[in-house]
């Protein structure tokens, strides 16, 4: 009887929060948003399945199932609300009180910090404000030379596989895209397509599969339950090499400009020039005489690490792919690519990526149908009026970009691969927000430009060499991680062009 009695007791006092958290105010006010039924302590995390290929199949069959404008979910303890219609996407994305980002970015912190990815309130806008310069035109024009040096190396490894069978081409476009982002932030490269195997290449890797597990089981969402996890040993290993990287970059570099304080650029080992890197930018950036420390420069270095690596790949290689089971499309470009260089094997200049207009239709289609990042996220601080429900403070609200991408009121015909609908005329009238591919609003994408010279470069390149064609028997599955992938690989062939 008393054995009973304890197991009752027990029970209710592990239940009980559970139910109090139904009584919230969160949940009265967000009562009446269709959704699935939370259990105890999970909420309604089964719903998302195990691994990130479930998770991607499940959250679209959700959007389906409770309506594409507006549902609601509860991941643990947490309430999500998950919205994809551009009007109230523009209320969320477009303030300017609510800019904190979602729970689920916490677990960028270790390796991140705050950086602008991260961070919120009055650092935020103060780093945005300094680091805005970074992006300048003039400093953009001058990285043309690395995308074009780095795609030189990727040309040569890829010609192993011209007039082959299908391979898997997205870890070639990983490491290429690791040597741009270390050599246009750090000023040196860390060699990633010659020697994959290095330690940082092996922990960027690492941690993004570090954060991606721990948005899949929401008992890891706590620190307590993840501090004694095998996943948090794994994650002190990678941050060590990750961050002492980062650190002895910085210092070298500091000394190296003060020793050299007029030079415009740097030497690495192998005798190679490298003009002025974005950390050069954030050594010498200043808001009202106030610089930024060690520390900060560290969290944003890393920040650009982060977000200029595997979107960047994941972008490309989506590209790719979708070329190559469109050849009509990629005559097209490849014609326009005839008309900038002619017979010419020049490399490409600032003034030639500027005309590649139809392949920036391309890319921006390919982005709408897989973009890199394929949800945002923030975390409420005040509540938020939509039509005529209140959204309580402390919600997390999910942005669902891929979902959007494909509604039909939005996107006729929307799993058609079509990049006329990116042309002035068909863009014109179209909701602001309805292309979410470097987000939008204060928090969008500070280096989107940065990202369409690159992936114009790279996609260039490879075009006036190769033909790609994709097979068109093989599916592609995809799964939902830090960025969108596709786990097996994405596979093509390549011919070489005469």
């Amino acid at each position: 009887m008393l054995l009973s009695l304890a197991w009752f007791a027990l029970g209710t006092l592990l239940v009980l929060p559970f139910y109090l958290l139904l009584w919230s105010r969160r949940a009265r006010l967000t009562r009446k948003l269709p959704g699935p039924t939370p259990l105890p302590f999970l909420g309604s995390a089964l719903e998302l399945g195990r691994g990130p290929v479930e998770m991607m199949t499940n959250t679209v069959r959700l959007w389906r199932q409770y309506g594409s404008n507006i549902y609601k979910m509860w991941l643990g303890p947490e309430l999500f609300v998950f919205v994809s219609n551009p009007n109230h996407l523009e209320a969320f994305m477009g303030c300017h009180i609510n800019l904190k980002k979602s729970v689920l970015y916490k677990f960028l912190f270790p390796w991140l910090g705050e950086g602008l990815l991260t961070s919120s309130g009055k650092k935020w806008k103060r780093h945005r404000k300094i680091i805005t310069p970074a992006f300048h035109f003039k400093i953009l024009e001058q990285f043309v030379e690395t995308f074009c040096h780095n795609s030189e190396i990727l040309l040569r490894k890829l010609e192993a596989h011209g007039n082959g069978p299908a391979f898997n081409i997205y870890d070639y476009i990983t490491l290429y895209a690791l040597d741009v982002i270390c050599e246009t932030t750090f000023g040196v490269s860390v060699h990633a397509q010659e020697n994959h195997q290095s330690q940082y290449v092996a922990a960027v890797k690492g941690m993004a599969r570090v954060i991606m597990e721990r948005t899949q089981y929401p008992w890891l969402f706590f620190d307590v339950t993840f501090r004694w996890s095998e996943l948090r040993r794994k994650q002190e290993q990678y941050l060590k090499i990750l961050h002492s990287t980062t650190n002895e970059v910085i210092q070298a570099r500091k000394h190296y400009r003060l020793l050299n304080p007029d030079s415009s650029f740097s030497v690495d080992d192998t005798g190679v020039k490298h003009k002025v890197a974005f950390l050069d930018a954030l050594l010498t950036a200043q808001n009202d005489g106030e610089k930024l420390t060690d520390e900060e420069i560290r969290e944003e270095v890393d920040t650009f690490m982060f977000e200029g690596h595997d979107t960047i790949s994941s972008a490309i290689t989506f590209c790719l792919r979708l070329l190559g089971l469109h050849p009509n499309v990629q005559d097209r470009v490849y014609n326009e690519l005839v008309g900038v260089f002619g017979n010419s094997k020049r490399k490409s200049t600032y003034r030639d990526l500027q005309d590649m207009k139809y392949l920036e239709c391309v890319i921006k289609e390919s982005l709408r149908l897989f973009p890199s990042v394929p949800f945002y996220g923030r975390r409420l601080e005040q509540d938020m009026k939509i039509d005529e429900l209140v959204i309580p403070s402390g919600t997390n609200v999910g942005f669902m970009a891929y979902c959007m991408h494909r509604n039909p009121d939005i996107y006729p015909h929307p799993e058609k691969f079509d990049p006329d609908r990116f042309l002035p005329e068909k863009v014109q009238g179209r909701h602001p927000y309805a292309f979410l591919a470097f987000s939008a609003g204060p928090r969008n994408c500070i280096g989107q430009k940065f990202a369409m010279l690159q992936m114009k470069a790279t996609i260039s390149d490879i075009l006036r060499r190769f033909k790609v064609i994709t097979p068109s028997n093989v599916v592609i599955e995809l799964s939902w991680e830090v960025v969108i992938r596709a786990p097996k690989g994405v596979f093509v062939k390549i011919e070489e062009r005469s």
